[in-house]
């Protein structure tokens, strides 16, 4: 059937018919025999938290990409509005998030240590539009009466996104914790094996 070179084990069929040969059992000891080095175990993955809060991010990252090209049209619209300034910032926070955070988590994933201080430049990117977005608030809120329901309307949206906002920063603030103590482990036994 198969033909073997001078020096090999036969080939011996399993419980299917399959020619297999045989390999050495990497959990099986047989006392008084060499051990033998079969290598150093495989890096570990990402922490499944981080990994998850990595790619949930990065799909964020990606969707601030559309939203900094409106951005871009909407400044080019307000040139003597007085929200000029505010749409500038609002875009440049935005550019730097999308552009940190998309190459930060793409590293990060692909375990990549460079990937983590890209990704606490996009965390600064983050807190500097979430400083912007506090900043317009007086403006915005100013046009409405203080018992209005539309100032209420608006009171609650601000607490319901700028909480959720902070809580996925926050979250993804301990993934970036997490992903780092995991890369710098996988580097550690990385150079070890060599």
């Amino acid at each position: 059937m198969n033909e073997i070179s001078a020096g090999t084990e036969p080939p011996r069929s399993n419980k299917e018919g399959i020619d297999t040969l045989e390999t050495p059992n990497p959990y099986s000891y047989v006392p008084g025999e060499e051990v033998k080095d079969l290598g150093a175990a495989a890096p570990s993955a990402l922490p499944t938290f981080a990994m998850v809060m990595m790619i949930i991010s990065l799909v964020f990252f990606v969707i601030r990409v559309p939203i900094v090209a409106l951005s871009c049209l909407a400044i080019a619209m307000l040139k003597d509005d007085p929200f000029f300034f505010m749409a500038i910032l609002e875009a440049v926070t935005g550019a730097l998030m999308a552009l940190f955070g998309i190459t930060g988590n793409s590293l990060v994933l692909a375990k990549k240590p460079l990937g983590i201080p890209l990704c606490w430049l996009a965390v600064a990117a983050t807190v500097g539009s979430i400083l912007v977005g506090v900043a317009q608030v007086p403006a915005q809120f100013g046009k409405f009466a203080a018992d209005s329901p539309e100032f209420i309307g608006a009171m609650v949206g601000l607490v319901l996104f700028g909480g959720i906002r902070i809580a996925i920063l926050v979250a993804y603030i301990f993934a970036i914790v997490m992903a780092g103590r995991a890369l710098r482990s996988i580097n550690t036994s990385v150079t070890a094996r060599d």
